[in-house]
């Protein structure tokens, strides 16, 4: 799963349509400036501002697809609509949110802080150094847990089972056979440099 590319497709799925975006706004009446929103190819910070509505709204996206899918519309809408809700329905998509609003959420603070015309350079190594301990911190078993209870909370409300999924173990010989080519064409660069 690409999540940003699923991300996208939301959008373009509610945007294509003023009957559909008009029944995802229904659904998302109770939180005002909080709509999906495209990400941009130049613009990183769009990303923050695509998933903070379905970190806050994911149910109400849902409900949004679902009334699309008992409404009124062609098959390949209603096909689409069932596929973009079973993607919703996955406790990893739903940790993969928490875990880049989290990370991109502080960024952008961070962002904005160093981009303002009149910025203290004390200052703003004290937001760097805070940023920087809060990824480290972040990465730990406590910031994991943290993700977790956000993730479990989100997907008890959709009624998720919260549990990832088991993959099926790829060919171990073939792994070790692409990390071998890997290895040796690492090794090759390295050396011509």
């Amino acid at each position: 799963m690409n999540f940003f590319f699923l991300i996208q497709e939301l959008f373009v799925f509610f945007s294509a349509s003023t009957k559909r975006w008009s029944i995802l706004k229904s659904n998302l009446c109770n939180v005002t400036n909080l709509t999906l929103k495209p990400l941009s190819d130049t613009r990183w910070s769009s990303r923050i501002d695509a998933i903070t509505p379905l970190r806050y709204q994911l149910g109400e996206v849902y409900d949004a697809l679902f009334e699309i899918s008992e409404g009124n519309f062609e098959n390949n809408v209603k096909n689409l609509t069932a596929s973009l809700a079973k993607k919703l329905q996955n406790f990893e998509f739903i940790c993969i949110l928490i875990l880049w609003y989290n990370i991109l959420n502080k960024v952008n603070i961070v962002s904005k802080i160093i981009q303002k015309p009149n910025f203290d350079v004390a200052q703003c190594c004290n937001h760097l150094n805070n940023l920087n301990n809060f990824l480290k911190a972040y990465r730990s078993d406590v910031g994991f847990n943290d993700l977790l209870i956000d993730a479990k909370e989100i997907a008890s409300s959709l009624d998720i089972e919260p549990k990832f999924k088991k993959t099926k173990r790829s060919n171990t010989t073939k792994n070790k056979k692409n990390i071998l080519i890997i290895y040796v064409t690492m090794n090759r660069s390295t050396t011509k440099l």
